[in-house]
């Protein structure tokens, strides 16, 4: 998908053909195919590889630059079934047109179409590449709020119970924050070359803007920190709880059995064909019961000031 936009009057115009493309646009695409990537390539005068690099789902953050061609890639927060994961996204700055590739779209995009982005202007490139940056670390802020939510909810629902279900859903929780903490990281590394290197000129009202980006990516970074450590904290609580659990599930089926082995065995002795003490008195099958259950109670009471029970 190939979407182009330029600001007149404070707003977005669409244009239709990539051959119309004016200077100050914005180009976005989105998972595009090997024919549109050369049709961009040709009528942008953008090399070919800098449409590619961020459609790889493993492709780390970085900065190239090459003569007037400026290459940005960042990870940003997607949210799927069960978690979330991150996806690179690539800003291409040149002399004529701002351009972003994705394989995947994102709400980031849509508060700039639909307006919602007041001083959002395709002429002023660099306030653009900044105000993206600085969504984007709002958006890891938005998700991490979620998860710590999630990690609430998981934890007071196996108070009552521990279901594989549950552990399960820590364990895609856990998975989460690993990719968000990674690409927080190396979001992070980007920003801080922007800050020190300044591959692009940066005005003094947008210096503000990229600080900001840069404590809330701090921020993020800090906080899924800090989930990764309660969830850590929390899966080895309930794996040592869950064991407890089992070592005494364990003590009271063997303790069950030890009280029931005894007095099974006595009418097993008395059972036998073979000349046995008291067979011919009148008494002896009351007596042998109230011996099997004077054991049985002896036992009980044993295990219990022994606290088996």
């Amino acid at each position: 998908m190939i979407k182009i936009y330029n600001s007149v009057s404070g707003k977005l115009k669409q244009i239709e053909k990539i051959e119309d493309t004016e200077k100050g646009s914005w180009v976005h695409i989105v998972s595009p195919s090997a024919t549109e990537i050369d049709l961009l390539s040709t009528n942008l005068n953008v090399q070919r590889e800098y449409f590619q690099y961020p459609l790889d789902e493993d492709e780390r953050s970085r900065i190239d630059q090459e003569e007037s061609q400026t290459l940005i890639i960042v990870n940003f927060p997607v949210s799927v079934p069960g978690g979330y994961d991150t996806y690179p996204l690539g800003i291409i700055m040149t002399d004529r047109v701002i351009i972003t590739v994705t394989s995947t779209d994102s709400p980031i995009f849509s508060d700039f179409i639909t307006g919602k982005v007041k001083t959002f202007d395709t002429y002023k490139k660099v306030r653009f590449v900044l105000q993206v940056l600085y969504r984007i670390s709002t958006l890891y802020m938005t998700y991490l709020r979620q998860i710590g939510r999630r990690i609430d909810y998981v934890e007071e629902v196996l108070k009552n119970t521990t279901k594989n279900e549950e552990l399960l859903k820590m364990l895609n929780i856990n998975k989460s924050l690993v990719y968000l903490s990674t690409s927080l990281r190396a979001n992070q590394v980007v920003l801080e070359k922007i800050e020190k290197i300044r591959y692009f000129r940066i005005y003094e009202e947008d210096l503000e803007l990229l600080e900001d980006t840069l404590i809330e990516n701090r921020q993020s970074i800090e906080m899924s920190t800090i989930y990764t450590n309660i969830l850590s904290g929390t899966m080895e609580a309930y794996a040592s709880i869950i064991s407890n659990n089992l070592n005494g599930v364990m003590k009271i089926l063997t303790t069950s059995t030890i009280v029931i082995m005894v007095p099974n065995f006595i009418a097993s002795f008395y059972g036998m064909n073979v000349h046995l003490p008291f067979q011919e008195h009148p008494l002896a099958f009351i007596g042998v019961s109230s011996a099997c259950i004077l054991v049985t109670l002896a036992l009980i009471v044993f295990f219990i000031r022994k606290k088996f029970f």
